[in-house]
């Protein structure tokens, strides 16, 4: 069985909720536990410890805000998703300010639930792996010397020697915020604050508050003053990773920012100046949004004073070894297991392969296949049946791929057109929605069409179909 994503534990006592959420959840690849009583739930979460928690506000023998206080002392760093009724958004706001990770609002969509989840489990794991290197003494390092990550790593000596604004680009899982790590850590501000934000993480409703701050009082739900992330970040670095997804009224206010300096936290009725090197990070075409109206141009032209562009895996295959070695020692070393090696025709399938998760994919393949190799060692045929089984995770995804050369054109062309460009167009979705990890709505926004026609063609072409929460 494949290792699941990660592991939810829904707190809620409607069973309706509880099944929809869990059904849905299991269908992406997550594991999940549940209860539907707060003491339970809290005996439970003593036993096995989850990687985010969705919790209900309205729960039997103990309100939704000491289980969430509880949650906070005993696991500092677990994320929590607050699940609230319509309408209940100050409520929702003031658990955001307190540490809540999300807030999802009855009825529940399933395209928003999957994202919070996704982006939790994430951000968890990060601060996990940050606190395990942390205990190594191992910092995050830019690995392997082929041409490509050369030139990488001059490009970021050159960044690091600069104050200038840096916009990275380059495809999910490449490796982008271990690029901006690195130009604050070779800058002249490695030893004051670093400060990662996800714009696409952050509700409409809060990125004002999350970037500059808050006042006491300034709305409903702001108990206290708040700093915001650029306050946090002052003297130091702030990174803006998918910037591609701010709203065009947080990226004027970042606009200001760079112009100026100065920040007006809501409610404040005045500026403060902070002294802050921006490094913007996207995987979107920010030109194209420009002309789509989604992207402010004067905003482009001050995130592009030094663009980086950081190489997906298949253009720098050679590294694959390094990477690999890398990363068994790790998961090995983490997880007390000995070490196991990789025959050189597993090292030549895993080159092989076009890895369009990029590291983060081979990382997660690594782990994947130390967590169920029993053998010292793996070899080419266990590389192959791992890949195989990945395949299929996604939604029973087919290997289906027409055969074709590089330019497109068919090796054996047969039948009628129309029937090989349906077998190019399903090939097509299948591969995109493999590379988003099952993402419905991403994997639209990549292909450009709108959500309702994919799930059209998902279904004409038997593409397996998740079903909704609502």
């Amino acid at each position: 069985m494949a290792e699941p994503r990660g592991l939810v534990f829904v707190l809620d006592d409607e069973p309706d909720i509880v099944e929809a959420l869990t059904e849905v959840l299991e269908d992406e690849g997550y594991a999940c536990r549940s209860a539907r009583d707060p003491l339970a739930a809290l005996a439970q979460l003593e036993q096995e410890e989850p990687d985010v928690v969705l919790l209900d506000l309205r729960l039997p023998q103990m309100d939704g805000r000491e289980v969430f206080q509880r949650l906070r002392r005993r696991y500092p760093d677990l994320p929590v998703v607050i699940i609230t009724a319509h309408g209940d958004i100050p409520t929702a706001v003031e658990f955001i300010r307190q540490g809540a990770f999300e807030f999802l609002e009855k009825p529940l969509h399933r395209e928003r639930v999957l994202t919070a989840v996704r982006n939790a489990v994430e951000q968890y794991r990060l601060k996990r792996a940050q606190a395990w290197l942390q205990h190594w003494a191992a910092p995050p390092r830019l690995l392997g010397h082929s041409p490509a990550i050369e030139r990488l790593r001059e490009e970021i000596e050159r960044a690091a020697r600069t104050d200038a604004t840096v916009l990275i680009v380059g495809e999910s899982g490449s490796g982008k915020e271990l690029v901006a790590w690195e130009i604050h850590h070779r800058s002249p501000r490695r030893n004051q604050p670093f400060v990662r934000v996800n714009c696409a993480a952050i509700p409409k409703e809060l990125i004002e508050s999350e970037l500059f701050g808050h006042k006491k009082g300034a709305f409903t739900g702001a108990i206290s003053d708040y700093r915001g992330k650029f306050e946090q970040a002052d003297g130091g670095s702030i990174f803006l990773d998918e910037i591609g997804d701010m709203s065009l009224e947080a990226q004027a206010k970042v606009l200001r920012v760079l112009e100026t300096g100065e920040i007006e936290p809501i409610g404040a009725g005045q500026s403060r100046f902070v002294r802050v090197r921006v490094i913007a990070a996207t995987n979107q075409d920010l030109a194209a949004r420009i002309r789509q109206g989604l992207f402010r141009e004067d905003l482009y032209y001050r995130l592009t004073v030094l663009v980086i562009r950081v190489p997906p895996l298949r253009e720098h295959r050679e590294d694959i070894p390094e990477l690999v070695e890398w990363f068994s020692e790790q998961y090995a070393r983490r997880n007390g297991l000995p070490a196991v090696r990789w025959s050189p025709e597993a090292l030549e399938r895993l080159k092989a392969y076009a890895w369009p998760g990029n590291v983060r994919e081979l990382r997660n393949f690594v782990e994947h296949c130390l967590t169920l190799h029993s053998r010292p060692e793996i070899t080419g045929a266990d590389v192959e049946a791992y890949l195989t089984d990945i395949r299929r995770r996604v939604g029973g995804l087919p290997a289906e791929v027409p055969t074709v050369r590089p330019g497109g054109v068919p090796v054996e062309p047969e039948g009628p057109l129309h029937a090989f460009i349906e077998r190019v167009e399903k090939w097509y979705i299948q591969r995109v929605l493999e590379q988003t990890g099952g993402n419905v709505a991403e994997a639209a926004r990549r292909l450009q069409i709108p959500r309702s026609n994919l799930y059209k063609k998902m279904e004409k072409y038997d593409i397996k179909i998740r079903k909704d929460v609502e």
